[in-house]
């Protein structure tokens, strides 16, 4: 898995947008007209993919994680094919919350330091870190409002996932007029969406089998600030999705 942390660090610092193969610049009307739009949308006939909704499903998938499934440090394996399904859980809320990106949620800025040391975690196999990260993760949660979805375990995963890549194809406009990787949502839910279904842990996860070379593209794209191949990763992730 690349050192996406690394990569939102560097793209924040330099104040530049990703790059297409076309050399296309930020286009600042599309970037304010696609936040206004994601500002007050929500998903009437799915899943709850607003702001409000995502930070809500991150915490639930904690809990979930603290419920559910073995504690990181008894995991036989957070990467690879068999990886433990609450190590995907884990890095796929870790990167909802913006660990993966450097992106804080305005409404929720406290989330965003554990679930980076969830993903650099997750990245060195260290099973004590992303325990302390999901700790640090649900301590912050504790003032979150929200209802998520009953179905937290892998093909509920999965069908947020689906949900979250519509919402960013419907609302964010094409991936060449996002701004920055660290200030515009949309890479951090395009990186969520790839994660729910296995890409930060050599997925896919099972049901998602048809899912695996679309998320793995998205990841790669951001990786390389690559305009076209993420929403390349993305159309194709949507397409793959079940309708």
């Amino acid at each position: 898995m690349p050192d996406l942390r690394t990569t939102a660090a560097r793209r924040a610092d330099g104040a530049r947008t990703p790059s297409t193969r076309g050399g296309a610049g930020t286009t600042v009307l599309a970037v304010l007209v696609t936040g206004a739009l994601a500002a007050c949308s929500s998903d009437d006939e799915g899943l709850d993919t607003t702001p409000g909704g995502q930070v809500a499903y991150a915490c639930a998938l904690a809990e979930q994680i603290g419920d559910e499934h073995p504690a990181p440090e008894d995991w036989g394996t957070a990467i690879g094919a068999d990886a433990e399904p609450g190590a995907v859980a884990a890095s796929a809320l870790a990167a909802l919350l913006g660990g993966a990106t450097g992106f804080a949620h305005p409404d929720h800025p406290e989330l965003a330091e554990p679930a980076a040391d969830i993903v650099r975690s997750v990245q060195r196999m260290d099973l004590a870190g992303i325990e302390d990260g999901l700790t640090g993760v649900r301590a912050a949660c504790v003032d979150v409002d929200g209802t998520p979805p009953e179905d937290l375990g892998q093909a509920g995963q999965v069908a947020y996932a689906c949900d979250l890549a519509r919402h960013v194809t419907d609302e964010r406009g094409e991936v060449s007029t996002w701004g920055g990787v660290a200030e515009d949502p949309a890479w951090t839910e395009t990186m969520a969406a790839a994660a729910l279904v296995g890409a930060f842990t050599g997925g896919p996860v099972p049901g998602a089998e048809d899912l695996g070379d679309a998320s793995a593209d998205v990841v790669a794209g951001v990786s390389r600030a690559d305009a076209e191949q993420v929403q390349a990763g993305l159309e194709d992730l949507v397409g793959s999705c079940p309708s």
